[in-house]
């Protein structure tokens, strides 16, 4: 009697396990796409490195279901870290692709630079960045250093959220609005108070 309830218990245990593999599987993603000029690269502690990416477009783009969105950088806010990422470096005649894992994001020079803590993304899992496989595990100087245009491909893990605008208070006539655009991607717009006409409606 003993047996059957162990080797029960071990069946539903392995059960639970096949379970949850599937609906990881089935987590939905989209990309979103930054794009920028020249970059350069700083060490920091614990084999990280600072990126600075210039003269970005202040405009990122990313899809949800079958729409395509433009969207201005500065309003990006509520990321949560750590995100995968694909970073494409242009010059000349080459291409090189970085996989890298990023822990921090954020804008300076009045949002014409974006800058990335980032490291090595050593192993990726994932679908979304199926496409950059095959990408070098660290960031090269000498890539970078020759690089007269970069790409950011951020993977944006989850689905879009309905109805869920939260706006601040009206102040001289317009307002905050805020939504979470996909996942842990939030996007947030002024506009008119009486109106709350950002991309998934009031």
């Amino acid at each position: 009697m003993n047996r059957y309830i162990s080797l029960g218990f071990i069946c539903f245990l392995l059960l639970v396990f096949l379970a949850g593999i599937c609906i990881a599987d089935e987590v939905p993603g989209s990309i979103m796409y930054i794009q920028g000029g020249e970059c350069s690269v700083t060490e920091v502690l614990d084999g990280e490195q600072l990126i600075t990416v210039q003269d970005v477009i202040p405009y990122f783009h990313i899809s949800v279901g079958d729409k395509n969105y433009l969207e201005p950088v500065s309003e990006l806010t509520g990321i949560t870290y750590p995100l995968n990422a694909a970073m494409v470096l242009s010059g000349g005649d080459s291409e090189s692709v970085f996989l890298v894992e990023v822990s921090n994001l954020s804008l300076s020079d009045e949002g014409r630079s974006l800058l990335l803590q980032v490291k090595p993304l050593e192993f990726y899992e994932g679908s979304v960045l199926k496409t950059f496989e095959g990408g070098n595990s660290g960031l090269d100087t000498i890539a970078v250093g020759n690089s007269s245009q970069t790409g950011v491909y951020i993977e944006v893990l989850g689905s879009a959220a309905e109805n869920a605008d939260e706006c601040g208070p009206c102040q001289g006539g317009v307002r905050e609005c805020c939504s979470p655009l996909v996942g842990n991607v939030i996007v947030c717009a002024k506009q008119p108070c009486g109106n709350c006409n950002n991309i998934f409606g009031c």
